[in-house]
């Protein structure tokens, strides 16, 4: 009830006081002495206290003419039970207590002149105020009040007990099947059976369109709702033994219970005339609700109801959405017998499937005639690990009422995962590459992140490197839920591209020093420096000699070698001749030759052949100038240039007879005496003398 006592007391927020010749703790029910109507509970809360006005409404607490049905009520009933030895009580009644929710104890007081009428008053805030039932001004209402009629603030309070014909509790039957009568019943008190034949159930198993029935066996545990089997059809017939102390509470009862059904109005009282809607109930709701009632079959069950909302201290059925219109109440061994009609076993078939894949289809095996179809469902998902995953086997939409599932199992299994290595081509002088591999079978957008252990890659390639075709060998990756197998790739070692050391070609001429050796590097650069030599030397004849290229420190595994040429050319040698003079008709001098530009201490007997110095003129050449040329020289070592030289001959006066003045000799230019001491040259053939030293020409 939660606040119920906000329902019912506390307009005692004072120190309300009640005698203590209030009867012992027990079940009451409380009555207007004047009217005669009962005070009931109808909702948990309660209108604010006006106090200004000296009065207090309470909307939820209400008071009800008699009428038939008072007497299966159970909100007219409350406990009270008396604490210690004052006169104070507290009160319960529809699951709550007036201590638990106002925080006091009640107290009573006689009215005047009775010992049978009491009343309630109370303070507050300096007023005080009794409990007035005031049926002519507030229809079926109990209000606070500081003055007013005083026979309406007289209240009698009634112990409820079954042998009492005015004041026991007893049910009206609500629904008939066969001969039998029931109803339901959702109490704030425990009880036993007064009238003999009735019975106490609750709801153990709801299964489809059947509910078991199990008989409650002994005291009816407070707040319990129940199904009641009924001994007639009026109260009087159907009585109850509210018990003192309560019992046990029944185990797995499927029914639940509501004390409170569409109570609801206005109210009228508020300091600013507004209205106040005041509403406690459950609302019904069809799909999941059933009601106490007869199937269309006359049998006794749970069915639909057109109602809005659940009736108060009745007792309901929870279902399950989608759940049959009607829901028949059986008793254990007919639902047994019933169950054992529709025997069913379904087996999921086991399977099998690879990591990384979408599950199978799941199947089954049935034993015994299936009704509908079960759900297998499975947990694993395409990214669950490698391990066995069971095949649940739930009933799905067969009705089979003894329904046996088996579960399968589902195992997922190690996908391939090939791990090849990749192939690379390098040249002999190229740094080996990181080996890497590609992978092909990952699933779910997997990577070689989730390998436990990478590949190892191994190449055995030569120092050198020398060109060929070597395996890449990889191993080693592993991975939960894969098989890992493993492809070789391919090192193809290609024969560096060639660097070519050429060596320069030289030029030098005999006798000179061997020039600086030189090279040229194409196709490339490389470190070190290669050797370069020749055997010339400044003594070496003219020729060609070569130009050796070697290694030396140059380090690359493809280096080619262009030897060079050092050409020894001829050195220059300059021949030459001097100028001569001679009378006609002398004959030619002797002509030297003369060298400039011999080498390494040469002359001219390393000439293979020495040139000769020659002219055109003779002994009976005229006077004139004639050229010396010098030509012929031959020489490995040497090439020649000529110079030439000049012959001069000087021409002499011709006579034909010449007397001299003593007597001279003449000579031949030969040096032979041809006249001895002659005076005269008369007679003597012309040609070329030598007189007294010089030459004479005779004509």
């Amino acid at each position: 009830m939660r606040k119920s006592l906000t329902l019912l007391f506390s307009l005692f927020c004072a120190a309300t006081t009640f005698a203590q010749q209030l009867p012992a703790t027990g079940y009451y029910r409380v009555q207007a002495a004047a009217s005669g109507r009962y005070i009931t509970i109808v909702s948990d809360k309660a209108a604010a206290p006006n106090y200004t006005a000296g009065k207090y409404d309470f909307m939820a607490l209400r008071t009800v003419r008699p009428y038939e049905n008072y007497i299966d009520d159970p909100s007219l009933v409350f406990y009270v039970t008396k604490q210690g030895s004052s006169n104070e009580y507290n009160l319960r009644s529809q699951g709550g207590d007036a201590h638990s929710l106002v925080g006091r104890y009640l107290k009573v007081s006689f009215a005047s002149g009775s010992t049978t009428q009491y009343y309630a008053y109370g303070e507050a805030q300096g007023l005080v105020v009794y409990l007035y039932d005031e049926p002519s001004t507030r229809k079926d209402e109990c209000v606070l009040l500081s003055t007013g009629n005083e026979a309406q603030r007289r209240w009698k309070v009634l112990p409820v007990s079954a042998t009492d014909d005015a004041n026991f509790f007893g049910l009206h039957s609500e629904f008939t099947v066969g001969s039998q009568r029931y109803t339901s019943l959702y109490a704030d008190f425990p009880y036993t059976f007064a009238s003999q034949g009735m019975k106490a159930y609750t709801v153990t198993k709801v299964d489809g369109d059947m509910a078991v029935m199990t008989e409650v066996s002994g005291k009816v545990a407070q707040g319990t709702p129940v199904i009641i089997q009924c001994a007639g059809t009026e109260p009087s017939d159907n009585r109850l033994n509210i018990e003192m102390q309560n019992g046990s509470a029944q185990k797995n009862n499927q029914l639940k219970g509501t004390y409170w059904e569409n109570s609801h109005w206005f109210y009228p009282t508020n300091d600013d005339g507004s209205k106040e809607i005041h509403f406690k109930a459950t609302a019904y709701d069809p799909a999941t609700m059933r009601l106490l009632g007869v199937t269309k079959e006359g049998k006794l069950g749970f069915v639909t109801a057109d109602v809005t909302y659940v009736p108060r201290n009745r007792a309901y059925l929870v279902v399950p959405a989608g759940s049959p219109a009607e829901i028949t109440l059986v008793s254990q061994a007919e639902y047994d017998a019933e169950v054992a009609k529709d025997k069913v076993t379904v087996t999921a078939n086991d399977k099998t499937r690879v990591y990384g894949e979408a599950n199978p289809t799941f199947d089954y095996t049935v034993e015994g005639t299936l009704k509908g179809e079960p759900v297998l469902t499975c947990a694993a998902t395409a990214t669950s690990p490698v391990g066995t995953y069971p095949i649940v086997v739930a009933q799905g939409t067969s009705t089979n009422r003894q329904f046996t599932p088996v579960n399968g199992t589902l195992t997922v299994t190690q996908a391939a995962l090939t791990v090849t290595a990749l192939s690379y081509t390098i040249k002999q002088n190229e740094a080996l590459p990181t080996f890497q591999a590609d992978y092909s079978g990952f699933k779910n957008g997997e990577t070689a992140s989730v390998l436990t252990a990478q590949p190892v890659f191994t190449c055995d390639v030569p120092e050198a490197k020398t060109p060929g075709n070597y395996p890449i060998v990889v191993s080693g990756a592993a991975a939960q839920n894969y098989a890992v197998s493993f492809v070789a790739g391919t090192l193809t070692i290609q024969e560096a591209d060639p660097i070519t050391i050429s060596a320069a070609d030289l030029t030098m001429v005999y006798g000179d020093q061997v020039p600086e050796l030189t090279y040229s590097v194409s196709g490339g650069t490389v470190s070190g420096q290669p050797v370069l030599s020749c055997e010339a030397t400044s003594a070496s004849l003219p020729g060609t000699y070569p130009i050796t290229v070697a290694q030396g420190t140059v380090s690359y595994p493809n280096l080619k070698f262009v030897n060079g040429t050092l050409t020894i050319t001829k050195a220059p040698l300059k021949a030459s001749v001097g100028s001569y003079t001679r009378l006609e008709g002398e004959p030619n001098p002797d002509f030297e030759v003369v060298y400039e530009g011999f080498r390494n201490g040469d002359d001219a007997s390393v000439l293979t052949v020495a040139p000769t110095a020659t002219t055109t003129a003779t002994a009976e050449s005229p006077a004139g100038t004639y050229d010396i040329t010098v030509g012929g020289g031959q020489s490995d070592r040497y090439e020649f240039t000529y110079v030439a030289g000049t012959l001069t001959i000087q021409a002499l006066d011709a006579i034909r007879s010449m007397v001299f003045q003593r007597p001279v000799d003449v000579y031949t230019l030969a040096g032979r005496l041809v006249r001895s001491q002659v005076t005269t040259v008369i007679g003597l053939p012309a040609g070329l003398y030598i007189v007294e030293g010089r030459k004479v020409v005779i004509r």
